[in-house]
């Protein structure tokens, strides 16, 4: 079991969608109740202690154009959209499983730059909670570049491979991976699988 109210104080919580606990909310007769408006939800801190999947992998920029159909080597197209938005496979999971309701963590590394936080205002538009994600001053956010063709739905990627400091295993902490039922490795930090230690066994 989890204790989620110690019926005293608020450790642990904090409002929807900001990193404080709202004033609305007291503490009286070991009850947490709403005087005004907002809502509280148990802080990252806590959660991990039941998260179901620890991620860790890339956050980059995406520069998505659609084309009605893609043109062949030395002519011009028309696009039809075009949009910004958070990327990386990494980043892109953790997105995805807080749409869905999931427990997890996610760890990653940006740079200090616009990119960089394209992708931590992205992350946090989905609900991801950004404190396990390290940025790097000086370092270069990667960035790619997708062509959608919408005749086919077939993309084509162009990407900026990461020139950020690789993560070590000493970076993550042992109660963090131990905390996961579930280690989701994008395709740069597969390398962490033969370093991090097992659970469940030697």
């Amino acid at each position: 079991w989890v204790l989620l109210f110690d019926g005293q104080t608020s450790e642990g919580w904090r409002g929807y969608g900001r990193p404080d606990f709202p004033t609305g909310w007291q503490i009286a007769d070991g009850t947490l109740y709403c005087k005004g408006s907002g809502r509280g939800e148990p802080s990252m801190e806590r959660a991990m202690s039941t998260s179901e999947v620890l991620v860790i992998g890339r956050s980059c920029v995406d520069h998505i154009a659609v084309v009605d159909v893609f043109p062949r080597e030395n002519t011009k197209v028309a696009l039809t959209q075009r949009l910004v938005e958070g990327g990386g496979q990494g980043g892109t999971a953790a997105a995805c499983i807080a749409r869905l309701g999931g427990r997890f963590c996610y760890v990653g590394r940006i740079g200090d730059d616009d990119a960089g936080r394209i992708c931590l205002n992205r992350l946090a538009a989905f609900s991801v909670d950004t404190r396990r994600v390290q940025v790097l001053p000086g370092g270069r956010t990667p960035e790619a570049y997708i062509v959608v063709t919408a005749s086919t739905g077939a993309r084509t990627i162009f990407y900026e491979p990461s020139t950020l400091p690789r993560l070590a295993a000493e970076d993550l902490p042992t109660a963090l991976i131990a905390s996961a039922r579930v280690l989701l490795l994008d395709p740069e930090t597969t390398y962490l699988a033969g370093l991090l230690p097992k659970q469940g066994g030697p």
